[in-house]
C-alpha cells in the first residue's frame, strides 16, 4: 500500500477531502472536510481507535448538500495526543470545535463509541444542534444516581484505569505485517479489501526505512468506549431530533431491544430508527451505498426543522483554522 493507491481509492467515492487543523479544547484536532464551507454542517465522528478516514465513502455524498467534516478524536489519527481521553473529554472537545469553527445548527453523526461521544456533546450544545444521528452504538441503559453520585476520580465496575504509563507502540519491519496486525473490532465485515487496505493505511504511521507503527496514542490500548469519571449529562435531555442507524447483523444490534432503543433521548423532537439488514457494526464501511441514502434522508429531515443556516466566510477566515488541501 502506498500514498498514490490509496488517493486512487480515496477519488474513487468522489470529491477528495481537505484537511483542517484547529486548536480547540487545548489540543490540535485534525479534520477532513468535502463540500461548500459556508453550508450547514454536519460533523461526523469515528468510534474507539478510529479515525476520521472511516468516514472516506460518507464525506463525498454528505457534501452534494452540506459541508461535511469528518474528525481525528484527540488521540486519534493526525489530532494530537493529549490525555485525559475518553467520551466526555472527546465532547468537550467538540464543543469546542462548534465554537472554534463557528459552526451554526450542525447535525451530528457518531458511529460506535462516537455516537456516545455526539450524544454527550449534544447535550452540552443544547439547541445549537439541528439533529444527532447514532450509528450502531451501544449507548446502554440511562446513568443511575448512583453512577451520578459516584466521586469523579472512582471507576465504574469493571472499568480499567485509564492514565496507567503509556507503553510505546511496536514498531512493524514493513507494511505486510503492519496490515496484517490490522483488524476490526467486531471483526465481523462485508468490507471490500480495498477499503480495510484504506482504514489500515490511515491507522499507521510510516516511519523511516520502510517501517510502521500505530498512529493513536499508546494510552488508547487502555481506554474504552466508557472510560472516564460518571459524567452528570450521559444520557442528557436533548432538544434536537435523533435517528439511530443500525447493522441488522451487529452484536449491538442483536442485544438492543428497537421498541425502547430511543427512550434515552429523553426531550427529543422526534425520534426514529431504521436497520440495515445485510451489514455488520461497521455500517458505512460494510455498505455506504446502502448507508448513504438512509443518512441523506435523515439529513434532509433535521435541516428542514432548522433555521436556515447563515451563510459566512470560508473555513481558511476562522480564528484558529488552518487548512492544506491534503
Amino acid at each position: 500500500m502506498d500514498a498514490s493507491r490509496d488517493a486512487r481509492f480515496t477519488r474513487s467515492f468522489g470529491e477528495p477531502p481537505r484537511s483542517l487543523r484547529v486548536r480547540a479544547n487545548g489540543v490540535e484536532l485534525h479534520l477532513l472536510e468535502w463540500g461548500d464551507p459556508t453550508a450547514q454542517p454536519v460533523l461526523m465522528v469515528h468510534g474507539m481507535r478510529g479515525h476520521a478516514r472511516w468516514f472516506t465513502p460518507v464525506g463525498p455524498a454528505v457534501a452534494a448538500r452540506y459541508r461535511a467534516l469528518s474528525l481525528d478524536l484527540r488521540g486519534h489519527g493526525e489530532s494530537g495526543h493529549a490525555p485525559p481521553y475518553g467520551p466526555s473529554s472527546y465532547a468537550q472537545d467538540v464543543v469546542a470545535l462548534v465554537d472554534a469553527l463557528a459552526l451554526q445548527r450542525p447535525i451530528l453523526v457518531g458511529h460506535s463509541m462516537g455516537g456516545r461521544v455526539t450524544t454527550l456533546a449534544a447535550g452540552l450544545l443544547g439547541d445549537r444542534v439541528a439533529g444527532l444521528v447514532v450509528v450502531d452504538s451501544g449507548l446502554g441503559p440511562p446513568a443511575t444516581d448512583r453512577d451520578r453520585a459516584r466521586p469523579s476520580g472512582v471507576q465504574r465496575p469493571g472499568q480499567r484505569e485509564a492514565h496507567q504509563q503509556p507503553t510505546e507502540h511496536r514498531v512493524f519491519d514493513d507494511w505486510d505485517t503492519a496490515r496484517a496486525r490490522f483488524e476490526l473490532r467486531p471483526g465481523a465485515t462485508i468490507a471490500s479489501p480495498e477499503m480495510l487496505d484504506h482504514l489500515a493505511f490511515h491507522a499507521l504511521e510510516a516511519l523511516e526505512g520502510g517501517r510502521f507503527r500505530w498512529r493513536f496514542a499508546p494510552e488508547l490500548r487502555r481506554v474504552g468506549p466508557r472510560s472516564g469519571p460518571p459524567n452528570p449529562i450521559e444520557f442528557p435531555e436533548l432538544n434536537c431530533p435523533v435517528a439511530s442507524i443500525y447493522g441488522g447483523q451487529s452484536l449491538i444490534r442483536a442485544r438492543t431491544d428497537l421498541r425502547t432503543s430511543t427512550e434515552r433521548f429523553v426531550g427529543a423532537t422526534w425520534t426514529a430508527v431504521e436497520v440495515i439488514e445485510h451489514v455488520h457494526h461497521h455500517v458505512f464501511v460494510d455498505d455506504a451505498q446502502a448507508f448513504n441514502p438512509i443518512l441523506m434522508k435523515y439529513l434532509a429531515r433535521m435541516a428542514s426543522d432548522s433555521p436556515p443556516c447563515p451563510r459566512r466566510a470560508a473555513h481558511a477566515s476562522d480564528p484558529g483554522a488552518l487548512a492544506d488541501s491534503r
